[in-house]
């Protein structure tokens, strides 16, 4: 120091000089103590009263600025807040940065230039190789988005025939299909349950309008559809589990189309061909320019790649879709479902897919502890919340389109409740087999039975009978005795002799023949 002095006087020549040296020395210190430093090679530090210029591009939702505007009250969106509250977290003010809004490739350009203007972005740069390739520094992540499809699809107005919509037609005539089904089902069923009983039970089935005949049984099954008639009365349990499975199969297609029909008179309903990712396999669809390679990586391959610049141009694409010339755009999400909100003819459909990271970016020359401070701010910001506060504020507008937007219902298919067709399918089997098991227990039954009766009790009953003149009465087949039984009989006339009935019989006892029929 002595040295430094000692050079100092020999080169002033005078102490007054020297005192002036030294003030300007000290001046020069203070002057260099400030935070901010401008763009210059090498890193040279200039005086406090230059700033940073920091660059964006108006991209919605993110950035809202006008091209070539330097008034930061023209400059809002997310990006634009994100940074603000960054610069303050590290110390800035606002006199230590200046606006500048430029379109996008512009930018882009200005940023690897060795003589540009712009020293950052707040206009969030695409994380990814092909920028680190090109030498620009990136912070922390401030934005996770992915990518989304979007549609074009004008709401449909509900038509005359809305209340056939909550199903297909091939739910309607299995429906009846399957009324008709049960009913048969009921009406064999009780047949043959009741098969070998009292010919009185007997015919009770077997007529077309009695109970349980043809007609009343295919009549109830349907008209319990709609609940027009009084519950099927049964005899039997297996047709009692036919009429519980098909009441129990009524309900449930019955609170089907009482949801689906509220959810079609209540939800905006439109249509696309473009309803999945993997519709977008053939179709004609397109992306921005800086999505291309992105999405080629995923495998999706779109067929038209739009320029983008600024709002112009995206406005120039959603023309695109909207006229029909492409069929879907897929897009950044955050985009996608601004779009969905402030516009009710676009609709985003499936689910996001893929990865993209935005962050703020810097120079190649730009002062890397300076944007590791950039990164500690917007991590801070991101556990701390502000980051999600600022994303509902910006990226999630109020959408002025209504609750229940959706796309247009194609009603229940018969796909979809299919299964309970199979229920009831095998219910009717099952009750058919019991049915028959039954008519074979009751078969066992009455022959048992009618072993046991005596022959001669029958024949008291029909005594009148057997005073015809002719000295014999023959009771014809069909005709309803007790139990069921038939019986063909010669009776001997009273007071006849019993040499003649030997005599007529070939001298022997007269024949009994019971016969046995089976109702």
């Amino acid at each position: 120091m002595e040295q430094l002095h000692s050079n100092v006087r020999k080169r002033t020549g005078s102490p007054a000089c020297f005192l002036r040296v030294l003030w300007l020395v000290v001046l020069l210190h203070h002057c260099c103590v400030p935070q901010v430093e401008a763009r210059l090679l090498n890193g040279v530090r200039l005086s406090s009263q230059d700033a940073w210029t920091v660059c964006t591009s108006p991209w919605q939702p993110f950035v809202q600025c006008t091209i070539n505007s330097t008034d930061p009250t023209t400059f809002s969106g997310y990006g634009i807040e994100v940074f603000r509250q960054a610069s303050l977290q590290i110390g800035w003010r606002a006199s230590d940065y200046t606006w500048q809004c430029m379109d996008w490739l512009s930018m882009t350009a200005d940023m690897v230039a060795p003589n540009g203007t712009c020293d950052m972005t707040a206009a969030d740069f695409t994380y990814d190789g092909a920028s680190l390739d090109q030498g620009l520094k990136f912070g922390y992540p401030d934005a996770h988005d992915s990518f989304s499809i979007l549609v074009y699809a004008e709401e449909q107005v509900s038509g005359h025939w809305l209340f056939l919509q909550p199903f297909q037609w091939q739910v309607w005539v299995m429906l009846l299909v399957a009324a008709v089904l049960v009913g048969v089902s009921i009406h064999l069923v009780e047949v043959m349950s009741k098969k070998h009983t009292s010919r009185q039970i007997h015919l009770e089935t077997n007529t077309f309008f009695g109970e349980h005949g043809w007609f009343d049984s295919m009549w109830k099954g349907m008209g319990l559809i709609v609940n027009a008639v009084d519950p099927i009365s049964t005899a039997t349990w297996a047709s009692r589990l036919v009429v519980f499975v098909w009441c129990f199969m009524i309900l449930l297609l019955l609170t089907m189309y009482t949801g689906n029909a509220a959810a079609i008179l209540t939800a905006r309903r439109w249509t696309s061909s473009i309803q999945t990712r993997s519709d977008l396999v053939g179709a004609n669809f397109g992306v921005s320019n800086g999505g291309f390679a992105a999405l080629g990586r995923l495998g999706v391959f779109p067929t038209i790649s739009y320029p983008w610049r600024d709002n112009q141009d995206s406005d120039a694409f959603l023309e695109e879709l909207r006229l029909g010339h492409v069929e879907a755009l897929v897009l950044d999400t955050a985009f996608v479902q601004y779009m969905a909100a402030i516009d009710c003819n676009f609709h985003e459909v499936d689910v996001p897919f893929g990865s993209l990271n935005y962050a703020m970016t810097f120079n190649p020359s730009f002062p890397a502890t300076l944007a590791d401070n950039f990164s500690r701010a917007v991590l801070d910001m991101e556990q701390g919340g502000t980051l999600d506060r600022l994303r509902t504020a910006f990226l999630v507008p109020a959408s002025s389109c209504g609750s229940g937007a959706s796309r247009v219902n194609e009603g229940v298919t018969f796909g979809q409740v299919y299964g309970l067709w199979i229920v009831l399918a095998g219910t009717i089997a099952v009750a058919l087999c019991l049915a028959y098991l039954k008519s074979l227990f009751n078969k066992k039954r009455r022959i048992k039975m009618l072993r046991a009766m005596p022959v001669s009790r029958s024949l008291n009953r029909r005594r009148n009978l057997a005073e015809s003149p002719a000295g014999s009465v023959e009771i014809n087949m069909g005709d309803k005795v007790d139990g069921g039984v038939v019986l063909s009989i010669n009776p001997v006339a009273e007071g006849a002799p019993e040499e003649s009935v030997r005599e007529i019989e070939g001298k022997e006892d007269p024949p009994k023949t019971v016969a046995v029929s089976s109702f």
